[in-house]
């Protein structure tokens, strides 16, 4: 970990002749998980985002091949803010 220069992006690292990709994965959505929301009738424009935003968790399992093969797992958070039509 380059700590003089954390947190990283994937530019500095693409960016940077000592990183070394030990694996890649492939994370597939298996469930999202939203809190009083509608996430296709927002997504598809029917009905506005909530005055007080959106948050959703989607839940995502996939191979990783490389180095170190195996499954990866885990969670997401996704919040907005009301800032104006979905498109």
């Amino acid at each position: 970990m380059d700590h003089a220069n954390f947190p990283s992006t994937l530019e500095h690292l693409q960016a940077n002749p000592a990183a070394q990709s030990v694996y890649s994965g492939e994370g597939r959505l298996n469930r999202a998980e939203n809190y009083g929301i509608e996430v296709v009738a927002i997504f598809g424009g029917l009905v506005p985002i909530p005055e007080e935003g959106l948050r959703m968790n989607g839940y995502f399992t996939g191979p990783a091949v490389g180095d170190v093969n195996g499954v990866i797992s885990g969670a997401t958070s996704c919040m907005s803010r009301r800032m104006g039509p979905v498109k």
